[in-house]
């Protein structure tokens, strides 16, 4: 209430806070996207999100349609009609449950990739979508390049090395940009490889069943 009282916002938030027993992903992923300011957002993640109900009234709620990603497309809806999200380190909450394996993180975010085409209808610049299809065009590159390319193959190796990392290195960067914080880039990239191969995955699981006439399953 107090940042409603401060600012002229229409909903209000924070990245979650983690818990006291965080694993090394949870606390890697969580220091490469928080945020320290006080600054109005395009949009705010479910976990930690309160709007007003007039608001969220008069904009018709949120898409049942979608099977995931129904967060970013209501907050980019709520950005175009003109209202505004705000995000305030003071507005603390712990989120549970969040993934402890790599193959927990996977299935996370291959099931969050699902309605990656969602928010297209109110922003094409969906950056996650983008660094998706750059990430498969240049591993179908580092693929081809290796078998392909040119000798000595010490050289093909490193060239294809180099091609499929690019895109989980270039959002690294980014993320290390925006946060302003350099934090365990070995263990960022790691994850930012798993990221990117999910939401590869999930775009597959999302065209298969587009070509099939049906919605990808939850």
């Amino acid at each position: 209430m107090k940042v409603f009282a401060a600012v002229q916002a229409d909903a209000a938030g924070y990245y979650y806070s983690l818990p006291p027993d965080a694993h090394w992903i949870e606390e890697t992923w969580h220091f490469l996207h928080r945020r320290r300011v006080n600054t109005f957002v395009p949009y705010l993640f479910a976990s930690n999100f309160i709007i007003k109900k007039d608001v969220f009234d008069r904009i018709g709620g949120f898409d049942e349609k979608l099977v995931t990603g129904e967060d970013t497309e209501l907050g980019l809806r709520l950005n175009t009609l003109g209202f505004r999200s705000y995000v305030s380190p003071e507005m603390a909450a712990i989120h549970l449950g969040n993934p402890k394996t790599l193959g927990e993180f996977f299935r996370k975010h291959t099931w969050h990739g699902l309605g990656m085409f969602g928010s297209l209808k109110w922003s094409w610049l969906d950056k996650p979508l983008l660094m998706t299809l750059a990430y498969l065009g240049l591993t179908a590159a580092g693929v081809a390049n290796l078998f392909l390319g040119l000798p000595p193959w010490r050289w093909r190796v490193a060239l294809s090395a180099g091609l499929v990392l690019a895109a989980p290195a270039a959002s690294v960067a980014y993320r290390y940009f925006a946060s302003r914080t350099f934090y365990r880039p070995v263990r960022s990239l790691l994850l930012y490889e798993v990221y990117l191969a999910a939401r590869s995955y999930a775009l597959f699981k999302v065209a298969w069943a587009r070509l099939r006439g049906r919605e990808p399953r939850r």
